[in-house]
């Protein structure tokens, strides 16, 4: 599946829209639909291909689980 994934350069900016403020965590997955919901600019971010049982969720965050085999993607 693709996810979109932080770069730890771009930690703790915030996006998203007057309403509702989010800040980027280092290395968080974000889904093409919450790249449009939540307003995500994908410049600041790495495509890469996992799969959705590779994954996990901690504190509201995605994840990619430790160890798990990735692949960027080229989009």
């Amino acid at each position: 599946m693709l996810y979109y994934k932080v770069n730890k350069e771009n930690s703790n900016k915030q996006f998203g829209t007057k309403k509702t403020k989010m800040y980027y965590v280092p290395n968080e997955l974000f889904t093409e639909n919450e790249c449009k919901k939540y307003n995500v600019d994908k410049a600041l971010c790495t495509p890469v291909i996992v799969s959705k049982n590779k994954t996990h969720w901690f504190f509201g965050a995605r994840f990619i689980n430790y160890k798990a085999p990735y692949h960027l993607a080229i989009v």
